[in-house]
């Protein structure tokens, strides 16, 4: 089993969280099944990602250890979009990010991201990294504007480099693939 994180609508509410599934379709199906329709499912991975620092000195923009797998969190976008980072104690950083230029990351939808205005172009955050550089945490404060509760979007990294990867099947369990596969496979 994998476990996949999601995030989704149920009875009008936006949760998020992990489910454990054989694959992506089955974890949709039993997030139906609980009555949430989901927006995003993506198998969870333990790539690190984390702030690069120069000197001491946190570098705008970059992300470390991030090799194109699955962000779940959106930290890459939001830390891209951000300014004025520093760290604040060793391992700790603040800064702000924009929204406006995040989108992507589906944090807030269009209608609370147009009532956010100007806000939403500077919206605090924290983040930590662990002794290696990986970050393990970043929390975003959202403010109340336009008639919009203020909130808190919080995100967690944890267990690099302990996530197992796939096994081979035993050779008496292995199979060849259609003919067709092998041509899609060759391009």
């Amino acid at each position: 089993m994998a476990t996949y994180a999601f995030r989704g609508r149920s009875g009008g509410a936006v949760v998020s969280g992990e489910i454990e599934a054989n694959d992506r379709p089955a974890a949709v199906t039993a997030l139906r099944a609980r009555g949430v329709v989901a927006t995003s499912v993506q198998e969870r991975t333990a790539k690190p990602v984390g702030i690069k620092k120069v000197g001491g000195k946190v570098k705008d923009k970059d992300l470390i250890g991030y090799d194109g797998s699955t962000d779940l969190g959106y930290t890459q976008l939001l830390v891209q979009k951000a300014a004025g980072i520093k760290e604040t104690s060793p391992g700790h950083f603040a800064g702000t990010t924009d929204l406006t230029r995040a989108t992507d990351a589906e944090i807030v939808d269009a209608k609370t991201l147009a009532k956010l205005g100007a806000k939403a172009k500077t919206v605090p955050f924290t983040a930590t990294i662990d002794a290696q550089g990986n970050l393990t945490s970043l929390i975003a404060k959202i403010p109340a504007a336009g008639g919009v509760k203020a909130k808190t979007y919080s995100v967690k990294y944890d267990g690099f480099g302990t996530t197992a990867g796939p096994t081979a099947p035993a050779a008496g369990e292995q199979q060849k693939a259609a003919s067709v596969i092998y041509q899609m496979l060759a391009g």
